[in-house]
């Protein structure tokens, strides 16, 4: 009768009969088992343990007179808790070992730009920009602001010259094509030069924009140069002289 009305409740399909019968089944061995192991239990421990060496159980007795008498716990107890946290610290090295390689990626982003006057999310991949470029999307206003000789071998197409800004007059360049051009629109700076870490020009020309109040100015990020990481991964390029 309990199998039965513990079912009761259970959606219809497991209120069958043979569900039913299975229930009181399980609970009948279960029942069962849960009241002959603790019976039958003492007789199994003497069984299996006829033939353990003698020290064994001096051990266990002087276990257990120690913690009857003095209330403190055993030095078996004690070094299996030593060995406890050993398998603890263990465990921490390995999860630490295993997460560390998935955040090294994302820190050696952050930790390269950490010196830029750019955060990590004002960076453009090449990639990105060439797929925005063949968009239907507004098309960004793209600023060169490395050396002219560079500019009129090759360079994105629709970029204008506004460099060097490693020079004074690369700075009043770039002024002026600022002119006309509203601060919320989206600018990419880009030279290309040499490697991005040693690039004399894009820094000042990133700085230049934030003090004339431009806040959607992106940073192409070239880590080699131009040649290696836009024009020879065939993105679009453009060989005429320009302005």
């Amino acid at each position: 009768m309990s199998a039965g009305l513990s079912n009761a409740y259970y959606p219809r399909a497991s209120r069958t009969g043979g569900a039913t019968a299975l229930h009181f089944v399980t609970s009948w061995i279960g029942t069962g088992l849960g009241d002959l192991a603790p019976e039958f239990w003492p007789d199994s421990q003497r069984h299996f343990r006829l033939y353990r060496h003698p020290l064994g159980n001096l051990r266990h007795r002087v276990r257990h007179i120690i913690s009857r008498r003095f209330g403190v716990m055993s030095i078996g107890c004690n070094l299996k808790m030593m060995s406890m946290n050993r398998m603890t610290g263990f465990t921490i090295f390995l999860l630490t070992a295993c997460l560390l390689p998935a955040f090294s990626g994302q820190h050696q982003k952050e930790a390269r730009s950490s010196g830029d006057p750019w955060s990590a999310q004002q960076l453009i991949q090449p990639r990105v920009l060439a797929d925005w470029l063949a968009s239907e999307r507004p098309k960004p206003v793209i600023l060169y602001v490395g050396f002219p000789v560079l500019y009129r071998s090759v360079h994105i197409p629709g970029a204008q010259l506004a460099g060097p800004c490693s020079k004074p007059e690369g700075i009043a360049l770039l002024r002026s094509a600022l002119t006309g051009i509203p601060n919320d629109q989206d600018v990419i700076l880009y030279c290309g030069c040499c490697p991005f870490q040693r690039c004399p020009n894009i820094r000042p020309a990133f700085e230049e924009l934030r003090k004339a109040g431009f806040f959607h100015v992106h940073v192409l990020d070239i880590p080699t140069n131009f040649d290696a990481d836009w024009v020879k991964k065939n993105f679009p390029i453009d060989k005429r002289a320009g302005s």
